[in-house]
């Protein structure tokens, strides 16, 4: 169980401070804007001395009611002109969710 509500997550995804907007699309239904956090950067996997694997998947933080009814792994999520895909719909069961983003097959809007 959480302490803070919607009002006090949403401080954290300000695109004027430090978030981002973005369009989310289920079938033909098409979001307003969502504030959230988008992370680009890479993920390594090993130790110090064996490194695994990098990962350079991009990922959206949101709100969990922000998210369209029924949004779904294969739904679309646009960030200025490039559209991207969401591979996994990852709720962290305190009100956020995860999307785990790939480039969009036309990759622009």
């Amino acid at each position: 169980m959480t302490v803070e509500d919607d009002d006090d997550r949403a401080a954290f995804l300000d695109p004027e401070e430090f978030g981002a907007s973005v369009v989310l699309t289920h079938g033909d239904v098409v979001s307003d804007s969502v504030d959230g956090i988008l992370s680009n950067g890479a993920s390594i996997f090993g130790n110090a001395s064996d490194v695994g694997a990098i990962d350079r998947a991009p990922f959206f933080i949101c709100r969990e009611t922000d998210l369209l009814d029924g949004f779904v792994q294969g739904d679309g999520v646009r960030i200025g002109s490039t559209r991207y895909v969401a591979r996994a719909v990852l709720p962290d069961g305190t009100g956020m969710v995860r999307l785990d983003l790939e480039l969009a097959a036309d990759g622009k809007s």
